[in-house]
């Protein structure tokens, strides 16, 4: 589903700001849940396949910022070492194996078939957990959600490519 579809356009968006502003009688928390729900059918609607990917790494992220919050000093210090290999990790896995593979099998690499904004989701994955780590830990992951995953689907590519 495309931003300037029909179904997008008719469908999905209409349900999903009412879906949010309903939530949103209910308070910010509601309205937030609602709207990374809304994120992520409109994630899996492109490839449920990769669902999992951006709430497994929503999940990791934020374990790994709260044991940075937690610890001081080098031992904070070695955790974020970690997540940000981790992150750059993954990222590297989706879209640079197969070309790395094919020069070592002396073949053309395959286009990468990457999840939706995996590099954008990625970086600011690694930026995000520095925030206000001291806010109760529903705030936490409701920004965590909205800007990994809202705002991932902001940036989703308009061709017809990643069909």
């Amino acid at each position: 589903m495309l931003f300037n579809s029909p179904e997008f356009i008719f469908l999905f968006l209409p349900a999903a700001v009412v879906l949010h502003f309903v939530l949103a009688r209910f308070g910010v928390v509601a309205a937030a849940i609602g709207t990374t729900l809304s994120s992520l059918t409109f994630y899996a609607w492109w490839n449920p396949a990769f669902l999992p990917l951006p709430v497994l790494s929503i999940v990791f992220n934020y374990l790994l910022a709260r044991q940075i919050a937690l610890r001081k000093g080098s031992g904070g210090r070695i955790i974020m070492i970690v997540g940000i290999v981790a992150n750059v990790l993954v990222l590297c896995y989706y879209k640079y194996l197969d070309f790395l593979l094919s020069i070592f099998d002396g073949r053309t690499p395959a286009p990468p078939h990457v999840p939706l904004a995996l590099s954008f989701t990625t970086f600011v994955q690694i930026r995000v957990p520095g925030g206000n780590l001291s806010a109760p830990w529903a705030d936490q992951v409701q920004q965590l959600c909205i800007v990994c995953v809202f705002l991932s689907s902001l940036d989703r590519r308009t061709d017809r490519t990643m069909e």
